[in-house]
């Protein structure tokens, strides 16, 4: 059973979400709403969310200098595209393994930083989640899931911070073995984010530039639909997608990105056509876009296939 679960486990979740999502749809209903879309629109959303790759970028170059600015955003479209197409989220380790190839820098050094950009996107998501429902009469289970990510991730980031400003230190604890292996790459990470405040200071804003430009492309979505929302509703919808998709799902996100994106905007009474209408657009503007782009530096970097990569990761 455990093995069932853990080969086909995610699959049954997207599954769910994806009969979920079909289950409430008015055809006639969600088809007008897609009709109203135009390729200047799709145009647009996908340049407003390849802008927030610029931060993406430029945040792992500052954790790791060494790092050319072409490795640097061909590791973040290759580690997003491979994460659209693999399973078990391995965009990040391919993403290592093509920086290690390309720059020679440990893939274990690679790994840490990518670490230490996660649990900053985490703690920034659940800040702009709070920023954008300050206004809100929240459900129950929205409360619950905001403070839960709240507490979870400042609790994980105080940690992580004060293991990088007092990693030689901490390493004094560490067990041998696997776990302390994992345990040294995390301090790692911790470290390289932490090798100065200013630095420190400039990757975090950075976290802050890239989760805002999603959220104007959220937030033109809301107009291409005819949703009478603002920035705030943007920041509070993508908050509740971002921390719903953690949960183990398909490659891609399909079904889940649909069925958080509708659970968020049913708190504004959105029909769940017009709101599948919009997570359908949005969407595929990320997933083709990205995963694009992501395989032409695969290509660029003399990657046959991610097929073949995965292989070696």
């Amino acid at each position: 059973m455990s093995n069932f679960l853990r080969r086909y486990g995610i699959w049954i979740i997207s599954v769910a979400a994806l009969t979920f999502v079909i289950s409430k749809l008015n055809w006639a209903a969600f088809l007008a709403q897609l009709a109203k879309v135009s390729i200047l629109d799709i145009l647009l959303l996908v340049i407003i969310y390849l802008l927030g790759f610029f931060p993406r970028a430029l945040r792992s170059k500052l954790m790791l200098p060494a790092l050319s600015w072409q490795a640097a955003m061909g590791g973040v479209m290759i580690g997003y595209a491979a994460n659209n197409i693999l399973p078990a989220r391995l965009g990040e380790l391919v993403r290592a393994h093509i920086i290690g190839k390309v720059e020679g820098i440990r893939t274990s050094t690679t790994l840490s930083s990518i670490v230490f950009e996660r649990m900053l996107d985490g703690f920034v998501i659940v800040i702009l989640l709070f920023i954008g429902s300050t206004q809100l009469a929240l459900p129950g289970w929205a409360e619950e899931a905001r403070w839960t990510g709240l507490a979870l991730f400042s609790v994980a980031l105080i940690i992580f911070l004060i293991s990088g400003f007092f990693r030689s230190f901490c390493l004094r604890f560490v067990p041998e073995g696997r776990l302390g292996t994992f345990i040294e790459g995390v301090l790692e990470g911790a470290a390289i984010g932490c090798r100065n405040v200013p630095a420190l200071l400039s990757i975090v804003a950075l976290s802050f530039a890239v989760w805002f430009m999603e959220a104007v492309m959220f937030r033109y979505g809301f107009a291409i639909f005819d949703l009478r929302l603002g920035y705030l509703e943007a920041l509070f919808v993508l908050g509740v997608l971002n921390l719903g998709i953690l949960i183990p799902n398909s490659p891609g996100n399909i079904g889940v990105f649909q069925y958080f994106t509708i659970l968020a905007l049913s708190v504004f009474e959105i029909d769940a056509s017009h709101a599948t209408a919009y997570s359908v657009v949005l969407h595929l503007c990320q997933y083709v876009s990205v995963t694009c782009i992501g395989l032409f530096y695969l290509s660029l970097f003399g990657v046959r296939s991610l097929t073949d990569l995965r292989k070696d990761v």
